[in-house]
């Protein structure tokens, strides 16, 4: 577990958090930022099948974020891509934690973990929207 700020931790993902990640997922007003303004529709079935693969992929890396007076605030993700030296970032918060500062702290304690821990990792990258 990751301290992102006063009462705010990062923390790998466990199957106990699969249904917060799917209501994300499934909130239209989360992944319209992404491209899905009806959001993914996600069943139990189809998070479960999503964990089990990214439980057999070292190169990706699934976190939730929780805030003591929220709860459960979003996801951060990172996949390393060897061949280039880099990362791919994302990162996605409820609307109840968005406008707080938190998805910002989130972002950078994300960035450190990357650097401390893949060391064949340059640079990390994503594709902002605002």
């Amino acid at each position: 577990m990751i301290t992102v700020a006063k009462d705010v931790e990062l923390r790998r993902t466990a199957q106990a958090d699969l249904p917060d990640v799917m209501a994300l997922w499934n909130d239209g007003r989360v992944m319209s930022w992404v491209g899905f303004p009806e959001g993914l529709g996600y069943d139990k079935g189809k998070i479960a099948d999503w964990y089990e693969i990214l439980q057999s992929n070292s190169a990706r890396h699934h976190f939730v974020v929780h805030a003591e007076h929220i709860g459960f605030c979003g996801e951060a993700y990172y996949s390393v891509d060897v061949s280039h030296g880099r990362a791919g970032l994302d990162i996605k918060f409820t609307p109840s934690a968005q406008g707080k500062g938190l998805a910002a702290a989130t972002l950078m304690s994300l960035i450190k973990v990357v650097f401390e821990s893949e060391l064949e990792v340059n640079e990390v990258w994503t594709e902002p929207s605002i």
